[in-house]
């Protein structure tokens, strides 16, 4: 740097340096363009979110009904153990009664 008049004034070499450190208007401009390429915009943001609540919303669909099909698979179960239970109470008591004639 230079002095002159007692101003600095800035050489060839140091605008030189300067630039290596610095982005220039065009690099900033590229990279401003980059940026906008990645970027998502609101329009597709708000296109995901909804496919995702529709997703969410049959997983959510699908849970419920499977608590549903559990619930009806244990009403099964306990009327299939009292109908075994009865049956061999039944059983029991035919046998028993077959014998004592």
């Amino acid at each position: 740097m230079k002095k002159n008049k007692g101003k600095t004034i800035l050489t060839p070499d140091d605008i030189v340096n300067l630039t290596e450190v610095f982005a220039t208007k065009e690099e900033m401009r590229q990279m401003e363009e980059n940026i906008r390429e990645e970027m998502m915009t609101k329009e597709v943001g708000n296109k995901i979110l909804n496919a995702v609540d529709s997703v969410l919303g049959e997983v959510k669909a699908m849970r419920e009904e499977q608590v549903m099909h559990v619930g009806s698979h244990q009403r099964i179960d306990e009327k299939l153990a009292e109908h075994d239970k009865r049956l061999k109470n039944l059983e029991v008591t035919t046998t028993t009664h077959s014998l004592k004639k």
